[in-house]
């Protein structure tokens, strides 16, 4: 079996990650892992890791984000990057509308810990767990097929030709849970922008 090379095993991570790094107890003495720690993010190095698992996020809906965020935190050790609050406009069966959207992420993972505001008469109506985010290569290929298979489509933010195009919420209903169709060429740079300390944009 080859021997992994250097480049294999550098690993270039940011102060906002915590992690452990460890060769393996077999690896050969001469075997070194190089750690690069750095301010500056690099997008497309970032967009390899976040994209590293397919359900990469868990959406949790709250009533209130602060005492959420106390609460996970306490709990669980868990911390949080900067709160987003901007309008979203998303598409669902019955029309289109513009909600005041506010959420975090949690700056451990994957899988992140989302969690968002509730906001009455969206997809976010219902407190408790919401969906399972997944990055996804083809939305509008994906969403379909999941409606083919009997999970109704709920919301979706549509690019200018009207397809569906992120934040593509499908339910399972055996589950009464949702998946999130993310784009991952589109949003994977906004999460490496964000865990780095700036804005989901």
């Amino acid at each position: 079996m080859p021997q992994p090379s250097e480049a294999e095993l550098r690993v270039t991570v940011s102060p906002s990650v915590v992690g452990i790094l460890r060769p393996a107890a077999s690896a050969p003495p001469a075997l070194t892992v190089n750690i690069k720690v750095c301010s500056d993010v690099e997008v497309n190095t970032w967009e390899k890791f976040v994209g590293s698992t397919r359900i990469y996020h868990v959406g949790i809906v709250v009533p209130a984000l602060e005492p959420a965020m106390a609460q996970f935190s306490a709990a669980a050790g868990v911390t949080w990057g900067r709160v987003q609050r901007f309008p979203a406009e998303f598409a669902s069966p019955s029309g289109t509308r513009t909600y005041d959207q506010t959420f975090v992420l949690s700056l451990e993972g994957p899988p992140y810990i989302e969690l968002l505001v509730q906001v009455p008469g969206s997809v976010w109506e219902r407190t408790g767990l919401h969906h399972l985010g997944m990055w996804s290569d083809d939305v509008p290929g994906e969403s379909a097929d999941l409606e083919e298979r009997g999970c109704a489509w709920q919301a979706a933010i549509l690019d200018g030709t009207g397809r569906r195009a992120g934040g593509c919420y499908h339910h399972l209903p055996d589950l009464d849970v949702r998946v999130e169709l993310v784009s991952r060429s589109g949003s994977a740079p906004r999460l490496a922008r964000y865990l780095a300390g700036g804005d989901y944009r």
